[in-house]
């Protein structure tokens, strides 16, 4: 008779995992004995790792994680009806149909009445002005885990300079290397959004060119994405997508929503969105996004608000086998 130490521990990862999904067990049986075990061995087998009190605890696991699946589920059917675009939105409303719902919304021209930005007028008032970029981040596919390396000064001229040719994910000022400390002037040129604290709303600005990818991540802060020189294309994706919490890569994601994708992923509700001058998005902490620039582009994020915005806690991707 053969027992588990005769069988490839890859085997029976396979039937504890294909048990715990409500698989037949005579059908399993079937399988093992496709790959050489005699028809009693497979069904000793199978009843053995069904009898092992390791899987009795591992089903009540799974039967809670189903349960909760269930209710994601529930809510996300009803979050497709969600209007994801308005023309105006004033504190009140913020509150109650984005902030406490947790829901993402694009405001078209919530930033209308901000000072004009060109790339000609700040290449002309600021070109001399060395700021720090990340460069050379195409050859990294996790360039996100060498910030340091990839960080380099530059004067602004040779970003925009850059950013007047065919474009590309090479080189881009990002947010976290603190643009507008190196640009204040540019700061008064920054507006309120709804919800933001006016006196500090946590601007940082993003600058590069056409082509630039901040691949799918999510936050663990919520923030207003403001479009102030060319267009960027937004995808979104509700943490209720149980989907790609197996596919995490920290706070990033190793799915891109621009390729088909199949099994339990095909199923994932995507909203996509161009916002151009003037737009801006919500991002609501913890939502999945991906962020791919369609032309030149300037982009000022807004992250501090009138109410408590920090969720340091929420780190799914932690959970997964494997991963820290």
């Amino acid at each position: 008779m053969t027992d588990r130490t005769d069988v490839a521990p890859e085997w029976i990862g396979w039937l504890a995992e294909n048990l715990l999904r409500g698989a037949n067990p005579v059908g399993l049986s079937s399988v093992l004995t496709a790959q050489g075990l005699s028809d009693d061995e497979a069904l000793a087998l199978v009843s053995g790792v069904l009898g092992d009190p390791i899987l009795a605890a591992a089903r009540r696991v799974v039967h809670r994680s189903a349960a909760t699946e269930q209710a994601s589920r529930l809510r996300r059917h009803f979050e497709r009806g969600h209007a994801l675009e308005v023309d105006a939105l004033d504190d009140v409303a913020f509150f109650t149909h984005c902030w406490t719902a947790h829901r993402p919304v694009v405001l078209r021209g919530a930033a209308r009445d901000w000072p004009e930005w060109t790339l000609e007028g700040l290449g002309e008032r600021f070109g001399h002005v060395e700021i720090e970029v990340l460069e050379g981040r195409s050859k990294h596919p996790r360039w996100w885990t060498k910030r340091e390396a990839l960080c380099t000064r530059m004067p602004l001229s040779a970003l925009l300079e850059k950013m007047a040719g065919p474009g590309g994910d090479d080189c881009y000022g990002v947010g976290r290397n603190d643009l507008l400390d190196d640009l204040p002037e540019l700061k008064g040129g920054i507006g309120g959004l709804p919800g933001v604290d006016r006196a500090n709303p946590g601007a940082r600005l993003w600058i590069g060119p056409a082509g630039t990818v901040t691949p799918l991540h999510h936050d663990q802060s919520a923030a207003w994405l403001v479009q102030r020189v060319g267009a960027k294309r937004v995808w979104l994706a509700s943490p209720l997508e149980t989907a790609l919490l197996e596919t995490t890569d920290g706070v990033f994601n190793r799915v891109d929503p621009r390729l088909p994708q199949e099994g339990d992923l095909a199923e994932v509700t995507w909203w996509e969105t161009v916002i151009h001058p003037g737009d801006a998005v919500f991002l609501p902490a913890g939502w999945w996004h991906q962020v791919v620039a369609e032309s030149a582009s300037i982009s000022v994020s807004l992250g501090r608000f009138r109410w408590p915005n920090n969720v340091e806690w929420y780190a799914p991707g932690r959970l997964a086998p494997g991963r820290v």
